[in-house]
């Protein structure tokens, strides 16, 4: 019985190392995806894509009430 007790003991152990392991790789070691759109995020923080600067847009005015007359 003793020997028993001290396998259990043993297996217990090692599984809730591991575990503890396991849920700190995931917390601190894993990439995830959000970590990917940083990039994109510091790609608008640029001078040119702010309100007033860059380029001017052209914009085209679609009439449907003619288009659906064609019809």
């Amino acid at each position: 019985m003793r020997k028993l007790c001290r396998f259990l003991g043993t297996v217990i152990s090692l599984s809730a190392i591991a575990y503890t392991a396991y849920s700190l790789y995931e917390k601190y070691g894993a990439k995830k995806e959000d970590d990917d759109d940083e990039d994109f995020d510091d790609f608008f923080e640029d001078a040119s894509f702010k309100e007033g600067k860059g380029e001017k847009r052209e914009y085209v005015t679609i009439d449907i009430d003619k288009d659906e007359n064609k019809d």
